[in-house]
């Protein structure tokens, strides 16, 4: 899944406009099966990427 994210968000850094419906299409699809969880079709994979960075930034701050 994590290679992946990094991929899909690596293409649409660098390619903007084409790499955004192939990033919407594969976020639907890994949105549903993330830890059994459905997470629904409409999640944006750039919402995914934010809540991640957080995340990362958070543990770091708190170490």
């Amino acid at each position: 899944m994590f290679g992946a994210m990094t991929s899909l968000t690596g293409g649409g850094g660098l390619q903007g406009g084409s790499a955004g419906p192939s990033t919407a299409k594969s976020s639907n699809q890994s949105g549903q099966s993330i830890g059994g969880i459905n997470m629904g079709g409409g999640v944006s994979p750039w919402l995914i990427l934010a809540i991640a960075v957080l995340v990362i930034v958070a543990l770091k701050v708190l170490k």
